[in-house]
């Protein structure tokens, strides 16, 4: 009786760890969409995205993530505008993370 229950738990923690990964997947998965990964762009068409991508509100550089809404913000919004107080991270930070979370899945499978 003691061994159905040790093995009940086990295959109850093997599912909970399973969700969990599920989770992450989408979560990258939305992330990424949101972010809009793309092949990389070489350091000039990267300089060029950067002068391109500014807040329509304040005309400053997109280089923060608010996680809390999903959404690329400057640091005006994330200081003072809509977004104080929410979640944010610096967009190579949110990058960073979501690869490495990648290749964490990648380990377990």
């Amino acid at each position: 009786m003691a061994e159905k229950t040790a093995e009940k738990h086990q295959v109850e923690e093997e599912d909970k760890k399973k969700q969990e990964i599920e989770e992450l997947e989408k979560q990258i998965a939305e992330t990424s969409e949101k972010i809009g990964k793309q092949e990389t762009p070489t350091p000039k068409e990267e300089e060029t995205a950067a002068e391109e991508e500014l807040c329509s509100e304040h005309q400053r550089k997109v280089e923060i993530i608010c996680i809390t809404d999903r959404s690329r913000i400057c640091s005006n919004c994330a200081l003072f505008g809509a977004h104080k107080g929410h979640d944010i991270r610096m967009e190579n930070e949110v990058v960073s993370e979501i690869t490495l979370r990648t290749e964490l899945l990648m380990q377990i499978y």
